[in-house]
Parts: structure tokens; sequence; C-alpha cells
């Protein structure tokens, strides 16, 4: 339409909202200076005006307040802007109160930032346009948090437990509707179209949570959440008992996830007369009891219903033991393996030394005196605080390791066997203690751990100078091989 042909002008008679000032109108002849008033009820208003100038408002939010405007003659042209201006003006400033809840609850601007750091402006648009349940919640929320930080809400501590109640409370809706949602993208979602191969990697990437807690919410969803059958009709969930209980927050996440791994046990054989017997009465005894205690009235429950149990488990093949170990960079060894019910056990009661058994009770009294006793006893007899010096029980432990295996390697070589290790090195870093020495499978060994550990006689030196030939030297107190005796002869 152009505006340029018409002047929108409010009705400015004193006293009268009625009443316009006369003027000369060529399309309307009853309108002059002689015209007679004419009543509001059978007056044309502005909205019919614009709807007949092919501007029709029909369901725009300033459509009733066009209604309660009188028509306009048209004018001059250069003051149809102006008129039209302050004709919006006065229906915006007159619609200003239906609005501001609109504008409150769905801000309609994009750019707008979103309250919540985890969605973003055309998110937050979008859950308030579907579910404004969850905007309405998290505004809320968000006030309540913000105002417990600032110290600016009083709660004392009955209030705090009340309040911790409550969201525990509503932490049971969130988890049963994420069920839910989950439910729904296992079911008609495709995780292509979100860049996730599965709904698992798609929720653990999108929500930034770990792989566990992806795995827990997209199984409770697969068990907890609504199912369909092949032709689209409503089925009831795998566990519908513990489904409804979750769903009413009577269960929690947990409760539910212990539930749910126990039901898994039964015996495929069982009946589902026995099955409804122990999802009902594990789900009525959870709220009264321990969530670890669910599993031991699961326990009474299956040995009821399988009072033979499982079949023998036949032992581990002997192949399947096993000790392996793994060189760094620096040196150090990495040692892992799996041992027999034997060796294990004997292994452990050497270096936790539970083995060794007291004769009688002096000596026992003396152990466990001497044990409590924080203080070392120099040669003059002065005693020396030992408290800050004490190794921790893991330390214990590998130094028990470490002396052990010395002493089987001690024995070894007593015996005339082959030196354990053999190191090649530079007389130079020797001397000094710097540098590094090579094994004999090409493994890094730091000289300073040499030095400090290695000159008891358990290794043996093959040192490389650069100013003379090679040459072996052997530690004393040891046994020599026969190269080793050549060697040694020789020099």
């Amino acid at each position: 339409m152009d505006f340029s042909t018409m002047t929108l002008t409010p009705d400015r008679t004193p006293g009268n909202p009625e009443k316009r000032d006369p003027r000369s109108d060529s399309s309307d002849a009853a309108t002059g200076p002689g015209a007679a008033d004419v009543s509001s009820d059978d007056e044309l208003t502005l909205f019919d005006q614009l709807k007949d100038s092919n501007l029709d408002l029909t369901g725009h939010p300033l459509a009733k307040t066009f209604e309660a405007l009188a028509a306009v003659p048209t004018g001059e042209p250069d003051t149809a802007n102006e008129a039209v201006e302050a004709a919006v003006d006065s229906a915006e400033s007159a619609d200003d109160d239906e609005t501001d809840d609109v504008h409150e609850a769905v801000p309609d601007d994009e750019s707008t930032p979103s309250p919540h750091p985890l969605l973003s402006s055309e998110e937050w648009t979008d859950l308030s346009r579907f579910a404004p349940e969850v905007t309405t919640s998290l505004t809320a929320l968000s006030g309540l948090k913000d105002g417990l930080r600032t110290f600016d809400r009083l709660m004392g501590p009955d209030d705090a437990i009340t309040l911790i109640d409550g969201l525990e409370a509503l932490n049971r809706v969130n988890e049963a509707l994420s069920t839910l949602a989950l439910a729904v993208c296992e079911r008609v979602g495709t995780p292509t179209d979100y860049g996730a191969k599965t709904t698992k990697a798609l929720i653990q990437d999108r929500l930034n949570i770990t792989s566990r807690e992806a795995n827990r919410r997209t199984d409770m969803a697969k068990n907890l959440g609504g199912r369909v059958t092949l032709t689209g009709q409503p089925q009831a969930p795998l566990f519908p008992k513990v489904a409804d209980a979750f769903n009413e927050g009577r269960l929690s996440a947990d409760q539910a996830t212990v539930i749910k791994d126990c039901l898994k046990k039964l015996p495929t054989w069982t009946t589902q007369a026995n099955r409804d017997y122990a999802e009902t009465t594990l789900v009525e005894k959870a709220p009264s009891v321990r969530v670890h205690d669910l599993r031991a009235i699961f326990a009474r429950i299956l040995a009821h219903i399988d009072p033979d149990g499982q079949e023998p488990i036949d032992a581990t093949d002997r192949s399947m033991y096993k000790v392996t170990m793994h060189a760094r960079d620096n040196g150090d060894w990495e040692l892992a393996g799996l041992l027999d019910p034997v060796t294990g056990g004997q292994l452990n009661g050497l270096l936790t030394a539970r083995t060794k058994i007291a004769n009688n009770t002096s000596n026992s009294s003396d152990n466990s005196a001497a044990d409590v006793n924080e203080s070392g006893v120099l040669e003059d007899g002065t005693l020396v605080d030992m408290t800050g010096q004490r190794l921790s029980a893991q330390e214990w432990i590998y130094e028990r390791f470490a002396t052990l295996i010395g002493r089987i390697d001690m024995t070894r070589t007593g015996q005339g066997a082959q030196y354990a290790l053999v190191v090649t090195a530079k007389a130079e870093d020797l001397a000094n203690g710097t540098g590094t020495g090579t094994t004999g499978t090409e493994n890094p060994v730091p000289i300073s751990e040499l030095v400090r550990n290695g000159l008891n006689g358990a290794v043996f030196f093959e040192l490389i100078s650069e100013k003379a030939k090679t040459m072996q030297v052997v530690t004393e107190n040891r046994f020599a091989n026969a190269k080793q005796i050549a060697v040694l002869t020789a020099r």
C-alpha cells in the first residue's frame, strides 16, 4: 500500500474522543464543515480502513488497538509518515502490558544470550517453544542459586536439608525425563545426522560426559524407556515395574541400575512368575534399604529360585599365567602378569611379611613395641626422631620385593651361575657417576642407579674407554665365568 496518498491523523478533539476535526474529503461526502456528528457505532474504524486499503491486520497483536481507533480521512502526503508513526506508537504503548509477559518467557531476539551456558540462543528459543516448563525451571533455579551464592537468601541447616531433599526429588524427575528423551532418540533418531556413529558416542561428545556415564544412560534408556513393536504399537519397557517406580520418583537412578543388573542375572529358564516376584520384591524393598543391600536381597531370592547355584568353574589353563615386563625410556620397568593362587599367595605373604609368626608372647610384644617406636638409636645411645623417614606401606612392599629379587640373584650367582645383568658403559661415566649404560637387551640404565645399587656384586660391567681399548671388570666377592677369568688373567 502507498501511504503517500493517505494521512492517518488521530482524533485531537478535546473532550469528545468520538469527534474528529472536519476536513474536506473527496472520497467521503458526509465529511465536511456542515456534516452532523456520527455515533461511534456507525463510524468506520481504523482497522476497517486499513483492511479496505489491502492492509489486512487480522491476527496481529495490535489488531484490537486499531479497532478501537476511529478512521481518519486522507490528507496531505507530507504528514503521512508522522501520523502513521504516532498511531503505531500509541498502539504499542497500549499493548505493552500484554506483550511484556511474552517477551519475558520467550526471547524473540536470537542475539539475546541464553540464561544457561549449555544452551545457545536458538536452542533456548526452540526449547521455550515446545517445552516451556524446562526454561521456566532453569530461570527460577538460577535465581535461587545466585541468591545462595551471594548470601542474599537466608537458609538454616534445617532448610538446607529440606532443600537437598527437594533437589533430589527434582533430580529424579530429570533422570526420568532424560531416560525417556534418550529412548526416543534410540527409537527414531539417527546418530549419524549429528556426526556420531552411536547414541552413546553422541551424548558422550555432546554433553562432555565419561564413557561409563554414557553407557549407563543408554542402558537405562534401552531397559526402562518406552518401546514399540514392529508395527509401531506402544510396548511396555523391559522391566515395567522398575520403570514405573523410576518415573514416579520412588527409585533413584542408582537403585534402578542395581535392580536392573540383578534381574539380568536370573537364569534363562526362570519362569515369568518368578521374574515378576523378584522384580516386585526388589522395587518394594528399595526405598527402605541401602543400595548395596539390594544385592544381598537378590542373592536370597536367587537361592530360592536356583538352589543348585551356578555350574562349577573349570580351573584356569596353566598357559594363561604369565609375567610381562616392559622397559621405559628412562630405564624403569613395568611389571604385570597373572599368577596362580599358590604362587600369588606366597608372593603376597613374602611382600607383606605375613608368613612370619612369633614364637612366644614375649617376642610378639617386643615386635609390637618396636613397630610403635618411632625413634632410632645411634652408636652412642642418642635417640633420633625417625617419624618423617618412615616408609609407607606401598614403599615397604616394593623394598621387600626388590630385596627378594636381590636374594634370588645372589643365590644363583653364589652357585656359579652367570651374572644376572651385564651393562656396557663408559669408564668415564662410571667414574663420574653420570651418563647411561646399556644392558644386554639394549635397555638404558642410569649410571647413578648402577653406582648406588649395582656395585654390590650383582652386576658385571663391560667398560668402554675412548682412550683405551675395551676392558671388562668384575666386582669383588663374586664368582666369575670362563670369559671373565680370562680377562682378569690377561690383566
